[in-house]
């Protein structure tokens, strides 16, 4: 009986966290603006479509490592832009 307790206990306190965490959450979701002013910055992206465009031009060049290499400079790019944006979204 005492183990059964302690995992009705355990279960209640798992709960109890969970429901905080909620809460906290959509304290969070109602504070942000339900539309963003922009999405990532433009330099950012520009720059994810010059190193597309670069890698393009070494893969046709025959340049397939120096390629890879470039072509995969887009997604980090464009994931700075999407931090940055978080970012200010968060000290709203």
């Amino acid at each position: 009986m005492a183990a059964a307790q302690a995992v009705r206990e355990r279960a209640k306190a798992a709960m109890t966290k969970a429901e905080e965490t909620i809460r906290e959450l959509e304290d969070t979701v109602r504070s942000m603006p339900e539309k963003p002013e922009r999405a990532g910055s433009p330099w950012l992206l520009g720059a994810a479509l010059g190193s597309i465009a670069v890698a393009l031009t070494l893969y046709v060049r025959k340049r397939k490592d120096d390629a890879m290499f470039v072509g995969l400079w887009a997604p980090t790019f464009l994931a700075l832009g999407l931090f940055g944006d978080w970012l200010r979204i968060r000290r709203l």
